[in-house]
C-alpha cells in the first residue's frame, strides 16, 4: 500500500484575513468610520457574534470607554481595545436580557461560568439574594422606607387575598393608611385643603364661578337619567344548583341576603349551608345602562352612610331608542375630537352603615337610595375623580346644604372641570337633582382633548391628552378673569393617545405614571420630565387599567396575555406577575387606600382578588387569588329586541363562593385553543364584562367594594373577613 503524502504546513505567523461585503470599508470616506483591528475582530458596539479565541479575557479594566451601552455589549470584565497593535482574543458578543443566564468562556480546555444578572446590572428580585438584598433592591438603602415595608409586611402580608377587618393580637390584619406616609404628612395635607378651601376669598370665588339650579320638573329630570322605559332585568341568584329568579326594575335594589334565605327555604340543602350567614352584606342595583366611571367619595366618620358616585355611557334610553340618530360626518376621529353637548349625569348613591361597636358594617335593614344626581350638558362623562382628602363638616348654608367634596371630571367636549358638590346630610331627604350650568374651574389645552385625569394633591390636577401631552393645573390659584386657565406643566410624555394617568401620591406626589397607545408604561418626575423618567416593559396593546398601591409601592397594570403585573416603583423596568385570568382580557382594576388587596375585572364577567404584597416580600410560592363572583349575561330567550337591536328582557346569573387558588402563570389551556395551527380566542358579550371596580377609602369601611357590569347592574358588598 502506498503511503500518504504528508501535508505541508507553514510555521510562519500570518495575520488572519478579514472578509467583508462592504465595498467602502477601509477607504476612509466616512468621517465617523471606526477603524477595525488588525486581526479582523470587531469593535465593542457591533453586537455581532465572532469566533471564540484560545485565551481568556484579561481582568484589567480600561476606563477610557465610558459608554455603558458599549461596555454591556460583551460578557467580559475588561474592555477591548483594537488600536494598540497588540493581539487580542476573539470574543463572542452577548446580548443582555432581563433573565439571568451563564456565559461559558473557554480557556485551555477549562470552562468558566460568568453569570449576568440582568440588563440593568441589578439582581432579579424573584430568585436571587437574601431578603435584605431584595428589600434594598426594591426600596433602596434608606432606613425609613425599609421600616415602612416591614410594617406593611407584618400587617397585611398574611392576608391571602381579601383583607381582614380587625387586627389580631400580634398586629396582623385590619385597616390603616400607608406606612410610607407619616401621620404628620397626612395632617399637613388635610390642613392645606382646609386652609385654601375654607378661605373667604376662595369660597366667594367658587360661588361667583359656579352656576347651578335645582331641577324639580319630571320632564327635565328624565333627560338626565339613564334607563327610562327600559325593561326590568332578570337575575338568577342564590346557592349553586338552587338558584331562583328575581326581577329587578331600573333604579331598584336587591338584598342578596334575602334572596339566599328564600332559596334556602325553597330548596333546602342537606346538610344546611353555613355560608348563607355571610351574605348579609351585599346589594345589587339596576342602574339601567353601562357604567363607565365608579368611585367612592372620601368623607368623615360622622355621616352615617357611605356615598358611591357613578356615571353611565348614555342618558335617556327611551328617547335614544325611539328617535334614530342622524348620520353626521365626523371631522376627526371621535377619540381625538370633542363630542356634541348632550345631557349627562353623575349619580350619587347612599349606602347606610352601622355605628357603635359595629362601625364599618353595612346596615341590611335599610336599603340604599339615590341620594343626589349631578346633571350637566357637556357631553358624556369620560372620567371623574374625587379629591382624595375629605372635607371637614361645616355649617349648612341657607338651603341646608353642606360641602360633600371637590369633583374633577372630563366630559365629552374634552375639557377638565372641577365642581364644588353640595348635599344634604340627612339620609331620609328626597333625591336632589342639581343642574350645573358653569363649573368652578374649566380648562382644556389647545388643539386636543383630555382623556384621563388624576389628583396629584388637594389642589393640583393632572390630565392626560390625546396628543400624548400631560397638563397640570393648580385650582387653588384660580383667577376670576381667566376663561381658560393655563397649566403650569405641559409636556409631551408619549408619542400617542394617553389612556390612563395615575399619581403616586401620597408617598411620591411629584411622580406620575401613565399608559399610552404606544404600549409603554412611563414613570415621570414633574420636576424634570425630559430627563428624570423611566419606561416599563412595552406591550403590544395599550392598557387603560392602571393603579397605584401605596402600601406596597407598586404600580399595577394589565399585561396583554390575560395577566396582572406589578411594577416596583424603583424597578419599573422589571415586573412581577401577580394574577392571571381564565382566558379573558383584563378590563379594569382597583387598588385600595386602607389595605393591599387588589380587585381585577375581566371581559367574561369575573372579578378576582389578589394580594401582591405576599409575593413582593415573602419571595416564595406563586401567590394566591380568589374569585369574588362571576357574572353571565344572556339575551332574551324569546328573541324580542328593541328598535336598536338590544335585548328587551335580558337575564343575568351570578355565581359565587369560590375557593382560594394558586395563581399559576402557565397557559395550560393554550394548546386546547389551537385548531389547524391557529390559536382561537373567545369573544364575550359586551354586557357580561366588568366595566368598573372601586374600593372604599374611608377608615373602617375599607373592605366595601363595588363592581359595575356591562349589563347595567351594580354589585356592592363588604368583602372584609371577620
Amino acid at each position: 500500500m502506498a503511503s500518504r503524502t504528508p501535508v505541508r504546513r507553514s510555521t510562519r505567523n500570518r495575520p488572519r484575513t478579514a472578509y467583508t461585503d462592504d465595498a467602502f470599508k477601509g477607504l476612509d470616506i466616512l468621517t465617523d468610520a471606526t477603524p477595525s483591528s488588525a486581526d479582523g475582530s470587531q469593535s465593542e458596539g457591533d453586537g455581532e457574534a465572532v469566533e471564540e479565541g484560545e485565551d481568556c479575557f484579561s481582568d484589567q479594566s480600561n476606563d477610557e470607554h465610558d459608554d455603558p451601552q458599549d461596555s454591556d455589549a460583551f460578557s467580559q470584565d475588561g474592555d477591548y481595545d483594537s488600536n494598540d497593535g497588540r493581539k487580542r482574543p476573539r470574543v463572542r458578543a452577548v446580548r443582555h436580557d432581563a433573565e439571568s443566564h451563564p456565559v461559558k468562556l473557554r480557556k485551555k480546555g477549562a470552562t468558566k461560568n460568568i453569570t449576568i444578572t440582568s440588563f440593568r446590572d441589578h439582581m432579579k428580585i424573584s430568585n436571587r439574594g437574601n431578603k435584605k438584598e431584595r428589600y434594598i433592591n426594591l426600596l433602596g438603602p434608606g432606613k425609613e422606607a425599609m421600616i415602612a415595608l416591614l410594617q406593611a409586611r407584618d400587617k397585611w402580608a398574611m392576608n391571602l387575598t381579601l383583607p381582614l377587618r380587625n387586627m389580631n393580637s400580634v398586629g396582623q390584619g385590619g385597616f390603616g393608611p400607608s406606612p410610607f406616609v407619616s401621620s404628620a404628612e397626612r395632617t399637613s395635607e388635610s390642613e392645606h385643603l382646609q386652609e385654601w378651601y375654607g378661605s373667604n376669598i376662595v369660597r366667594d370665588l367658587f360661588k361667583e364661578h359656579q352656576q347651578l339650579e335645582t331641577l324639580t320638573a319630571p320632564n327635565l329630570i328624565s333627560r338626565y337619567l339613564p334607563g327610562e322605559g327600559k325593561e326590568p332585568h332578570k337575575i338568577h341568584l342564590g346557592p349553586w344548583n338552587r338558584q331562583i329568579v328575581k326581577i329587578l326594575p331600573v333604579r331598584d335594589v336587591l338584598n342578596v341576603a334575602e334572596v339566599w334565605k328564600e332559596a334556602e327555604i325553597k330548596h333546602p340543602a342537606n346538610p344546611p349551608d353555613a355560608t348563607q350567614e355571610q351574605k348579609q352584606k351585599s346589594w345589587i342595583l339596576n342602574i339601567g345602562d353601562r357604567v363607565n366611571c365608579l368611585e367612592w367619595i372620601p368623607q368623615t366618620k360622622d355621616v352615617g352612610f357611605q356615598n358611591l358616585a357613578l356615571s353611565t355611557a348614555s342618558t335617556n334610553m327611551m328617547n335614544r331608542d325611539a328617535q334614530p340618530q342622524r348620520h353626521v360626518e365626523p371631522t376627526a376621529a371621535p377619540a381625538f375630537s370633542p363630542s356634541p353637548p348632550t345631557p349627562a349625569s353623575i349619580q350619587i348613591w347612599a349606602f347606610p352603615e352601622l355605628g357603635g361597636q359595629l362601625e364599618g358594617y353595612m346596615d341590611s335593614s335599610r336599603s340604599p337610595k339615590l341620594h343626589a344626581v349631578i346633571c350637566t350638558d357637556w357631553g358624556p362623562v369620560k372620567d371623574f375623580k374625587w379629591c382624595p382628602i375629605a372635607l371637614q363638616a361645616s355649617a349648612p348654608d341657607h338651603n341646608g346644604l353642606t360641602p360633600l367634596g371637590l369633583l374633577a371630571g372630563i366630559w365629552g367636549d374634552g375639557k377638565v372641570r372641577v365642581i364644588n358638590v353640595l348635599h344634604n346630610r340627612d339620609f331620609s331627604s328626597p333625591t336632589q337633582y342639581i343642574h350645573i350650568r358653569k363649573a368652578v374651574f374649566e380648562s382644556c389645552p389647545p388643539s386636543t382633548v383630555c382623556s384621563s385625569l388624576s389628583w396629584l394633591s388637594t389642589s393640583h390636577i393632572g390630565a392626560g391628552c390625546a396628543n400624548g401631552f400631560v397638563s397640570i393645573w393648580d385650582i387653588s390659584a384660580v383667577d376670576s378673569s381667566s376663561l381658560n386657565p393655563r397649566p403650569f406643566f405641559y409636556h409631551q410624555l408619549h408619542q400617542s393617545y394617553i389612556l390612563s394617568i395615575c399619581s403616586l401620591r401620597p408617598s411620591h406626589p411629584t411622580l406620575l405614571t401613565t399608559t399610552s397607545m404606544d404600549g409603554f408604561t412611563r414613570l415621570t418626575s414633574i420636576h424634570a420630565p425630559d430627563s428624570d423618567f423611566v419606561l416599563g416593559p412595552r406591550t403590544r396593546l395599550g392598557s387603560s387599567s392602571l393603579g397605584w398601591c401605596d402600601a406596597s409601592q407598586l404600580v399595577v397594570t394589565a399585561e396583554e396575555h390575560q395577566a396582572l403585573r406589578a411594577l416596583p416603583v424603583r424597578r419599573l423596568f422589571s415586573m412581577l406577575m401577580i394574577g392571571r385570568t381564565s382566558g379573558a382580557s383584563v378590563t379594569c382594576l382597583a387598588t385600595a387606600a386602607q389595605h393591599t388587596s387588589i380587585l381585577t375585572g375581566t371581559a367574561d364577567g369575573c372579578v378576582f382578588a389578589v394580594n401582591p404584597l405576599r409575593k413582593l416580600v415573602l419571595f416564595r410560592g406563586s401567590g394566591f387569588q380568589q374569585t369574588w363572583f362571576r357574572h353571565e349575561w344572556a339575551r332574551d330567550p324569546d328573541g324580542a329586541t328593541t328598535s336598536r337591536g338590544a335585548a328587551s328582557s335580558p337575564a343575568s346569573r351570578f355565581t359565587e363562593g369560590y375557593k382560594v387558588t394558586s395563581a399559576t402563570f402557565v397557559d395550560d389551556a393554550g394548546e386546547k385553543r389551537i385548531a389547524g395551527g391557529i390559536k382561537l380566542a373567545t369573544i364575550y358579550e359586551e354586557e357580561s364584562a366588568v366595566t368598573c371596580l372601586a374600593w372604599n377609602p374611608n377608615g373602617a369601611c375599607g373592605g366595601w367594594a363595588a363592581a359595575a357590569l356591562g349589563s347595567g347592574l351594580l354589585r356592592v358588598e363588604d368583602l372584609a373577613l371577620d
